[in-house]
């Protein structure tokens, strides 16, 4: 079941969607890992994949120092133009506009008798590059034909000197009911292993030098709480059935721990496995169907009705609720157990 609760953190932290959920991944690594432990590093240009625009990687500090846990590359429209360009398809999207739009258009018409008695074989490659070109493209180079009479061209290792009677460039003004545009593609990659072990090393705390346990936060805790009778008999466990069935129902992940050890053990016991909640089943529970519930950090406890306890832990494990909302609302409940 633990495991299983670890696979539910790392599918938490990847779903932005859930219902309820006030937490992004963001705020989820900003929850778990502390704020001077976490930074966002840009790529030098010459660290960058030749498909890249920009990087950024997420690193987060650890005992090994600072890792890389996550990398969002800007590819750009690189791979749409590039199969575009092999497969001579065009791969492009469409903004529709509600009414007609007028656009300035350069157009483009070389006169391909002219350029193949000037180039030969080679002057498909200066076709090729003229119907790549850019507007911005298309406007500088008329400029420069108007300007000069002539214009040198490099494409494929191939230099061309074209002249205005070779390419004639014309531009008019359109009606269009849509903008084709080629959209960018933003590349994240994530090292999981490294996501869980900084979420683990930065959760880790030390109450003294015996006693340590795991802060995770409730929305990411693989088990949200544990279920702890003082005495291992049918009259409490009836009341811990009751409780787990609820908890269940309400989509809570919680672990029953009626072993025979003392209840201090047994609080510690699940501290240390990072379980945020425990609700024990007492004397007064069977008198007035009451339960204490127990936070891990505070280790402060609570005196709450069994139907009451699900919703808080639901507010609390959703954001809607604070453990210190829970303290002024309840009457907090004195133990000496944990000593």
């Amino acid at each position: 079941n633990y495991i299983n609760g670890i696979y539910a953190m790392l599918f938490f932290f990847f779903s932005s969607r859930r219902r309820h959920t006030r937490c992004s991944g963001v705020s989820w690594a900003r929850r778990c890992v502390q704020e001077t432990g976490i930074r966002f590093r840009q790529h030098l240009k010459d660290e960058m994949a030749h498909y890249a625009q920009d990087c950024w990687d997420a690193e987060i500090l650890t005992s090994y120092g600072w890792v890389e846990c996550a990398g969002h590359a800007d590819r750009a429209c690189y791979d749409l133009d590039r199969h575009s360009k092999e497969t001579k398809t065009e791969l492009v999207a469409a903004r529709k506009f509600s009414h007609a739009k007028k656009v300035n258009v350069i157009e483009v018409f070389p006169d391909k008798q002219k350029l193949g008695k000037a180039f030969k074989a080679e002057h498909k490659i200066l076709l090729e590059y003229l119907e790549e070109l850019s507007t911005q493209g298309k406007k500088d180079m008329s400029k420069t034909l108007e300007a000069e009479g002539k214009v040198t061209v490099t494409h494929r290792d191939k230099t061309f000197e074209v002249t205005p009677d070779l390419v004639k460039f014309q531009e008019k003004e359109i009606n269009v009911m849509e903008e084709k545009y080629t959209p960018s593609v933003i590349e994240p990659s994530f090292g999981i292993g490294r996501i869980v072990y900084a979420t683990f090393e930065h959760c880790f705390k030390m109450r003294d030098e015996k006693r340590t346990y795991l802060a995770f936060p409730p929305k990411i805790a693989p088990i949200k709480c544990s279920i702890l009778p003082v005495i291992s008999n049918d009259q409490f466990l009836k009341y811990v059935e009751i409780i787990r069935n609820k908890l269940k129902r309400a989509g809570i992940s919680c672990k029953v721990d009626d072993s025979g050890q003392s209840i201090g053990r047994r609080y510690a016991r699940t501290d240390e496995i990072g379980i945020p909640f425990g609700i024990t089943v007492d004397g007064d529970t069977i008198n007035d169907q009451t339960v204490t519930l127990r936070e891990i950090t505070t280790m402060k406890q609570v005196r709450i009705s069994i139907d009451e306890v699900v919703q808080v832990l639901r507010d609390i494990t959703d954001n809607f609720l604070t453990w210190n909302e829970v303290l002024q609302k309840y009457p907090i409940f004195e133990s000496k157990s944990e000593e």
